[in-house]
């Protein structure tokens, strides 16, 4: 199921930026595993319940001292396309919705995922097993080989809790990626506006 709308129309709420809550896409830039811009906006949109639960958990981590930095929300399928032409490791891309006979399409094209990370109250990243996007097993979240620290073990499990408490659900093979429950419910979403 996919609707075609405009994101005034659309179930996307813009995520605002603010002292604890940092925005950086980096497939708005050329600094991703595709080493091109597949965004034309810097905005992240996610769901509206999904934007309620983020806000959520992020009153949580603000008594710990800690803020979230955004890598991406909503990404249109056209996106997601170009994204599994360059790595379609299903693994951890994947496949592109298919119109014809309804079929896959991520999480984010629903606008019900999230990909993000810790940061102090200086704004600077906290230690994590892996950078975004390194498609690799270290990336799981239950990894635990020795070849990560204990510092970046803490960060995940803080990260994973407090989302999980939240109501999100987190994706096996991205520590990073966070969705609401049950996201094949929700459409993908076409939104011409944040088109490629």
């Amino acid at each position: 199921m996919h609707h075609i709308v405009n994101l005034s129309d659309s179930d996307l709420v813009k995520l605002e930026p603010s002292s604890s809550l940092k925005v950086f896409l980096p497939y708005a830039t050329k600094n991703n595993i595709t080493n091109k811009a597949l965004y034309r906006s810097h905005e992240c949109y996610v769901h509206h319940e999904l934007h309620k639960k983020i806000i959520s958990a992020l009153h949580e981590f603000q008594k710990i001292d800690i803020g979230l930095l955004m890598w991406d929300g909503y990404r249109h399928p056209k996106a997601q396309e170009m994204l599994f032409n360059i790595f379609p490791d299903q693994t951890f891309v994947t496949k592109p919705y298919d119109c014809i006979t309804g079929k896959y399409g991520s999480h984010h094209s629903r606008g019900v995922a999230i990909d993000l990370t810790l940061i102090d109250s200086s704004g600077r990243e906290l230690v994590m097993p892996t950078a975004f996007d390194n498609f690799s097993e270290r990336a799981h979240a239950d990894y635990n080989g020795n070849n990560i620290t204990l510092e970046s073990k803490a960060n995940r499990k803080i990260l994973r809790d407090i989302l999980d408490d939240a109501g999100l659900v987190h994706c096996p093979e991205e520590w990073w990626e966070f969705t609401l429950p049950n996201p094949e419910k929700f459409p993908i979403l076409f939104v011409p506006e944040l088109e490629p």
